[in-house]
C-alpha cells in the first residue's frame, strides 16, 4: 500500500530549513575567520599582542560553535515551536469532486442473498492496536483540526490522484483498489495511518509513517492483494491522525455470479406498476 501527496505552496517546513541553512553558512564563514586570525598571531613576535589576537581567534571559532548549536535546536524543535503559535492556514477548498453512488439501485422486488448482506457499522469510535502504535515515527505533534474529504474507492487514479471509475460495488476478480481523498491543514512530519479492514473484521493492508511537507493538496491509499484474498463482503478503510481517528469509507465486493445475468434479467422482467 502506498499514500502519495502532491501540492505545490512554499511552507513553514520549507522556511526552516533555508532559515537553518543561512545559520550553517554563516556559522563556516565565522570559523574560517577564526582560524586565519590565529594562524597570524602565532606568526607575531611580540607575546602581548600575539596572545591579545590568538584570543580574539579563539572567540570567533567559538561564535561559530554557538551558531552550529542553534542551527541544531532550530533544527529539532523550530518547526514544532512555530506550529504551535502559527497553525498552517487553509490553502484549498475542500470540495469533493465526486459523489460515490452505489453501482446497483436497489428494487424492491429484488433480494440480496444471504452472502450479500451488509455487515452492520460498527457503533465504536475506530482506535489503533499496540502493533501499530509502536511502528509510529512522527515526531511533530498532529494538527487533530485538519480537514479529509470522504474516500472516494476506484480500480485505478490519474495523475493528479482522482479516481478512474470510481464506485461503491467491486466485481471479482480484483487486484488493487484505490482509495483517493483531499486534505488540508495537515503538519508536516506528524504521524498518520491508513488501515483496510475485511468483511472479516482482518486488517489486510496498512501503513503508517511521517508525513510529507505538504500542508493541503491530494492523495491515495492502495491495498493490493492476491485475487482470492479478496473475499466477498463489506469493506472499511480507517484514517487516523496520530491516534485520532479522522475519516473512514466503505466498498463491496461481489462475485461476478451474485452480480451477473440473473440477478439483470429478474430485475428486467419486474413488471410495471
Amino acid at each position: 500500500m502506498d499514500i502519495s501527496i502532491t501540492f505545490t505552496e512554499l511552507d513553514i517546513h520549507t522556511t526552516v530549513i533555508a532559515v537553518i541553512f543561512f545559520i550553517i553558512l554563516t556559522g563556516i564563514l565565522i570559523l574560517i575567520h577564526g582560524r586565519r586570525i590565529i594562524r597570524y598571531g602565532t606568526q607575531i613576535t611580540y607575546y602581548q599582542k600575539r596572545r591579545k589576537i590568538v584570543q580574539r581567534g579563539w572567540i570567533f571559532i567559538l561564535l561559530a560553535l554557538v551558531f552550529g548549536i542553534i542551527a541544531a535546536v532550530i533544527g529539532q524543535y523550530g518547526e514544532e515551536m512555530i506550529y504551535r503559535v502559527y497553525p498552517p492556514s487553509q490553502t484549498t477548498t475542500l470540495t469533493p469532486t465526486i459523489t460515490v453512488t452505489p453501482t446497483i439501485t436497489a428494487i424492491p422486488t429484488f433480494t440480496l442473498t444471504p452472502s450479500l448482506t451488509i455487515t452492520p457499522a460498527i457503533s465504536s469510535t475506530p482506535s489503533l492496536s499496540n502493533e501499530i502504535l509502536s511502528e509510529f515515527s512522527g515526531v511533530i505533534t498532529p494538527n487533530y483540526e485538519a480537514l479529509f474529504s470522504p474516500l472516494v474507492f476506484a480500480f485505478s487514479i490519474d495523475e493528479g490522484f482522482q479516481p478512474v471509475e470510481p464506485g461503491y460495488e467491486f466485481e471479482q476478480p480484483i487486484r488493487e483498489i484505490f482509495a483517493s481523498f483531499s486534505f488540508d491543514q495537515m503538519r508536516p512530519r506528524s504521524q498518520w495511518t491508513a488501515i483496510w479492514i475485511n468483511p472479516d473484521r482482518e486488517i489486510i493492508c496498512h501503513e503508517t509513517s511521517s508525513w510529507g511537507e505538504y500542508t493541503g493538496g491530494y492523495g491515495y491509499s492502495q491495498c493490493e492483494l492476491s485475487e482470492d484474498e479478496w473475499i466477498i463482503g463489506e469493506y472499511e478503510v480507517q484514517f487516523f491522525l496520530g491516534e485520532t481517528w479522522k475519516t473512514s469509507g466503505r466498498f463491496v465486493v461481489n462475485s461476478y455470479d451474485e452480480m451477473g445475468e440473473d440477478q439483470l434479467d429478474e430485475v428486467t422482467d419486474t413488471p410495471s406498476p
